[in-house]
């Protein structure tokens, strides 16, 4: 029995061998033919990257104008606060 042990598990190791030599990186390149999706992939991210700095902005606008006195942007109607 240990005689065809060994001779399996050397069998199985030259296996492993083989296989780890022929598996590379330009056996993968193939499957990343559509590049289409890549740049589809790429305008998502971007867009999606984009949203919180310009929703940052957006609410930094407002509330710096939430901040201001009354007086400021009332009009020019000569309203003061104290007539409100």
């Amino acid at each position: 029995m240990d005689k065809v042990d060994a001779e399996k598990k050397k069998e199985l190791e030259n296996l492993q061998e083989e296989n780890a030599k022929a598996t590379g990186f330009t056996k993968l390149l193939p499957y990343n033919k559509p590049k289409s999706l890549i740049y589809l992939a790429l305008f998502a991210s971007l867009i999606d990257g984009s949203i919180q700095p310009i929703f940052g902005l957006i609410f930094s606008k407002m509330i710096g104008f939430l901040s201001k006195p009354v007086d400021e942007y009332i009009g020019y109607g000569g309203v003061s606060s104290a007539d409100l």
